[in-house]
């Protein structure tokens, strides 16, 4: 396989139709093309030389022409269109089949540090598609296995959720959390994050996972029950229990303080604590109500509320 430089016709070249990025910014196209306007393409895109059939519309003939298929740098290319380039700078890579020069370009542009997590999955997948494992993707590419396979898990997100994760919407760590789940549980948890369940970073993970446990042993929740403590349950949990260490400080710090009142300041701080007294009974009682009927609703049968 040989290389070599060229300036060739922008008219020449073709666009991969197997490109790994489907998405092209506007306004980032814009701005590269304002910066090629200035400088010029100081990198050259990477072709493959290959043969595309042309038809005639007048004499209804077929015939084959020279082109050049991007194996990378298709942004640059779209970005010199709109810079009014005529020619752009390309490396030609020679000697190489069409199966070859898939399998390039898919690790020339999974390599990129630009493309967003999706772009990278479906390029990784596409790979796989071809044939190669994830090791040899892992050795091509430079990328650790671990990394390349939390990307592929990508792939198991239902379409209207992988473009959440396309657009920046939703992080790549929360959508490989989503992955393990069905389409249902996926968008359990998308609903949760719409209806603002999701209050801390760490809580889509742990709803997902909630969700993931109900899913791998359904037997053990009926059909209306949640999976676990939802999120915003369960900062409500941690919350009363800020509130009611910061009582306890409180009442310590009373009880301190009472040795220094006067006398006649007693019986108004006895009422004070009488009430105090009656609320945490309440408290108590409640709360014990509330424990009494989880055990029933597990004796029963529903492990869950």
């Amino acid at each position: 396989m040989t290389h070599s430089l060229q300036y060739l016709p922008l008219d020449v070249i073709v666009p991969n139709p197997d490109q790994p990025r489907r998405h092209f910014d506007g306004a980032a196209l814009e701005e590269l093309a304002e910066s090629i306007r200035a400088v010029g393409v100081l990198e050259p895109i990477i072709v493959n030389e290959v043969l595309v059939t042309q038809h005639g519309r007048l004499s209804g003939q077929d015939w084959e022409v020279t082109r050049y298929q991007i194996i990378a740098g298709e942004r640059r290319y779209r970005a010199a269109k709109l810079a009014g380039l005529e020619k752009i700078p390309a490396i030609v890579r020679e000697g190489i089949g069409a199966d070859e020069a898939f399998v390039l370009s898919l690790v020339e542009n999974c390599i990129r540090e630009d493309m967003n997590p999706l772009e990278e999955a479906e390029g990784f997948g596409r790979l796989v598609e071809a044939g190669l494992d994830v090791e040899t993707i892992s050795t091509r590419t430079g990328k650790k296995a671990a990394s390349i396979r939390s990307r592929l898990a990508l792939l198991r997100l239902a379409p209207p959720i992988r473009d959440l994760v396309r657009t920046g919407q939703m992080d790549a760590y929360d959508g490989g959390c989503l992955s393990r789940l069905s389409s249902e549980g996926q968008f359990r948890v998308v609903r949760a994050m719409r209806d603002g369940a999701i209050t801390r970073p760490a809580d889509v993970a742990r709803l997902a996972g909630a969700i993931y446990t109900q899913e791998a042993q359904p037997e053990m929740f009926s059909i209306e029950e949640a999976p676990a403590v939802e999120p915003k349950a369960q900062q409500a949990k941690r919350e009363t229990r800020e509130e009611l260490g910061r009582v306890l400080v409180a009442l310590d710090r009373a009880a301190v303080a009472l040795a220094d009142l006067p006398t006649e300041s007693a019986e108004e701080i006895a009422l004070l604590a009488e009430e105090a007294q009656r609320r945490c009974v309440r408290l108590v009682r409640e709360a014990n109500a509330r424990r009494i009927a989880g055990v029933a609703r597990q004796l029963t049968g529903g492990l869950i509320s």
